[in-house]
């Protein structure tokens, strides 16, 4: 149960840090497009911020499941 309980917190410290360097990205790509006022880019760097959030959200849930 040890080795389960150790890959389970790999996963959500890995996820964590993953979806955070992914909005961390679509921050600088939102950055970006508004200095070149480019709205399709924007667009895209707003999904892409909320898809970092979502995956930080849903690792923060996987870390709660009891074994």
């Amino acid at each position: 149960m040890d080795i389960l309980q150790s890959v389970l917190e790999f996963i959500t410290k890995a996820a964590t840090i993953g979806g955070s360097m992914w909005a961390l990205w679509g921050g600088i790509e939102f950055w970006l497009a508004q200095r070149d006022q480019n709205g399709a880019a924007k667009q895209q760097a707003i999904w892409q911020i909320i898809g970092g959030a979502m995956i930080v959200a849903m690792a923060g849930m996987f870390a709660r499941i009891a074994l």
